[in-house]
């Protein structure tokens, strides 16, 4: 009972808060933290001039687990063992139950544009890929085991929160075989499993969007809508019999309505640092990712002039005493691969605008989701000038499931922008 009424005076509170709309709802678990922190961007709002305002929020829901072994396996035994493992572990760290947070948050925020990364559908078929009768780049499995979506919109419907998919990329697409964990050397009971991962951007449907006015095509993926892969993937999964399965990584854009005004909404998840050649930096792949979505994004500005906000996992990897490369170069620095594109970026980094002396660390748990620090930032809310950061606070600190687990790896970033 006394949850409950503490839930209920919260929610009071916020409705009596100046310029809130926040629902009346049934709430099943909301965290005492994400409350606090929206509670204190309202009060903050509160004091800076009326006008126009679009809050977009950032947030990698995590596959689940850690992928590396299964990239890393070379051998059919050496796969099957690392996909069970790899299986077993994203039960472990159970998305339905992470979802009820990761909509909590979402529930206190109410951002009208919502970035969402690894946002994955596991999928379960017939073992022909264990009998070599199906290829891994191939996969054909359709029985759903896990569809993370659809999960978090049933929890955000609960909440009285609508958000419709305004863009979609599908990045990565495999099915490999694994086996009974309870019985890993009965081959009657080994299965393929589907692994298919997306980025999307979520519109809250209350708020008008439209198609993005971009100079290059989009996708015509079957599901998928205003976005594209990056033009080159970087390493192979793994190659075995000539079957490789590539890391691809994409970006999404929308554009919203704010008063009179539109604003065009990119995000992105740029590729992690990678082992590569000692000739090479391990953040390459990513440098180059950055450089084609910054000119995609500066092209679109110069045939059709737009506010312009860039959201998403970076893996830029900065810290208030290291702003790697990737990072410096996002946010109007040099490029270190070519100096022709030195300063192209226009953007700036909303939280270092607002939190000078914050590190605002955004990743760090461990792959169970129960232990580790945020210790470094991937995530990060990006903007053109004519966009004025008012607000920006993270998510997923400390919130936790009822049985210990962090919502994510990564926190959350949640940011409120005047429109000029």
């Amino acid at each position: 009972m006394e949850r409950v009424l503490r839930v209920l005076a919260v929610v009071s509170l916020a409705l009596s808060a100046c310029g809130s709309e926040r629902p009346v709802t049934d709430v099943e678990s909301a965290g005492a933290l994400a409350q606090e922190a929206a509670a204190a961007a309202n009060e903050a709002l509160c004091r800076v001039p009326s006008g126009p305002k679009l809050q977009v929020m950032t947030r990698n829901l995590y596959l689940g687990a850690d992928l590396l072994a299964v990239t890393q396996a070379t051998t059919p035994a050496e796969i099957v063992a690392a996909t069970t493992e790899f299986w077993v572990k994203v039960q472990m760290t159970d998305f339905p139950a992470r979802a009820k947070v990761l909509a909590d948050e979402i529930f206190w925020a109410r951002p009208e544009v919502l970035g969402l990364q690894e946002v994955t559908l596991y999928r379960s078929g017939p073992p022909l890929v264990c009998a070599g009768l199906a290829s891994p780049a191939a996969p054909v499995a359709e029985h759903v085991e896990l569809d993370f979506l659809a999960i978090l919109q049933k929890e955000l419907r609960r909440r009285g929160l609508h958000y419709e998919v305004a863009a979609r990329i599908t990045t990565t697409d495999v099915e490999l075989c694994a086996a009974d964990p309870a019985d890993p050397n009965n081959t009657d009971k080994f299965l393929d499993l589907r692994y298919t991962d997306h980025d999307l951007l979520l519109v809250r449907k209350d708020v008008k969007w439209r198609n993005p006015t971009l100079p290059v095509p989009t996708s015509t993926r079957p599901g998928d809508s205003n976005g594209a892969l990056f033009a080159e993937a970087s390493t192979a999964f793994f190659d075995l019999g000539g079957a490789k399965i590539f890391s691809w990584r994409g970006w999404t854009a929308t554009e919203v309505r704010v008063g009179h005004e539109w604003v065009r909404v990119f995000e992105t998840h740029l590729e992690d640092w990678l082992p590569v050649p000692p000739q090479y930096p391990e953040w390459i792949f990513q440098a180059g990712q950055a450089a084609e979505l910054v000119s995609i994004l500066d092209v679109s500005l110069a045939v059709a002039p737009l506010p312009t906000i860039l959201l998403g996992d970076f893996n830029v990897y900065a810290t208030p005493t290291e702003k790697p490369p990737v990072y410096q170069f996002l946010v109007g620095g040099d490029f270190p691969l070519d100096p022709s594109l030195n300063g192209i970026s226009p953007l700036r980094d909303a939280w270092t605008a607002l939190r000078p002396k914050d590190p605002g660390f955004t990743w760090g748990f461990d792959e169970l989701l129960r232990t580790g620090a945020l210790s470094t930032r991937l995530d990060l809310v990006l903007a053109t000038p004519d966009l004025n950061p008012l607000f920006t606070y993270r998510v997923g600190v400390n919130d936790r499931t009822r049985s210990g687990l962090h919502p994510s790896d990564h926190a959350g970033l949640v940011t409120t922008f005047s429109v000029r």
